[in-house]
């Protein structure tokens, strides 16, 4: 009798890894477009020394980014296209997101959140100010996870909170970006 209640624990805990193994690999092959949002989102952080980091995300999937250094008079921009996945969320605050196609692809992130792998194809930078851009180049792609949350983002590790765009100083940007394309 214990032999048979025995095999049968084993045949569920089989089935369980069976399952489980199932639900992992299967879930991995549906993929979820990353869409951008239906109006000109913006989201920024200002840190304590007065630099500030902006994003923009519009409509027509291009995205901006623009840097800000007060005490190096330094200001910068890069307009890119943005294209990527949606992570596969699985329980709690578990999700896979693609970076390296492997096991090590599982995190964990804020509750309410969609993170997400995104490439950007760097379209135009533009840099005033001292030292290097730490802006890819025009012509470069480079690959982000960026969660994306209802009041919030999170870059590169950095939480950059909503905020209204000033209309003037975003097309003022563009413009700028957009001239640095035409050359």
């Amino acid at each position: 009798m214990a032999t048979s209640k025995g095999n049968a624990l084993g045949g569920i805990g089989c089935a369980a890894i069976l399952a489980l193994s199932l639900l992992v690999g299967l879930r991995s092959c549906v993929v979820t477009v990353w869409a951008p949002p239906r109006q000109l989102e913006h989201y920024a952080v200002k840190g304590e020394d007065g630099r500030v980091l902006e994003a923009y995300f519009f409509p027509d999937r291009r995205t901006m980014f623009w840097y800000t250094d007060p005490r190096t008079r330094t200001s910068e921009g890069t307009l890119s296209f943005a294209r990527g996945s949606v992570g596969d969320h699985y329980v709690g605050k578990l999700w896979h997101v693609d970076r390296s196609g492997g096991i090590t692809d599982f995190g964990f992130y804020p509750s309410g959140c969609e993170p997400s792998t995104i490439e950007l194809e760097t379209l135009a930078r533009h840099h005033v100010g001292t030292g290097e851009s730490t802006f890819p180049a025009a012509g470069r792609t480079t690959t982000s996870v960026i969660s994306f949350c209802p009041d919030m983002i999170f870059f590169q590790g950095m939480p950059l909170l909503r905020v209204d765009a000033d209309a003037s100083e975003t097309s003022n940007r563009l413009r700028i970006l957009e001239t640095s394309v035409k050359r």
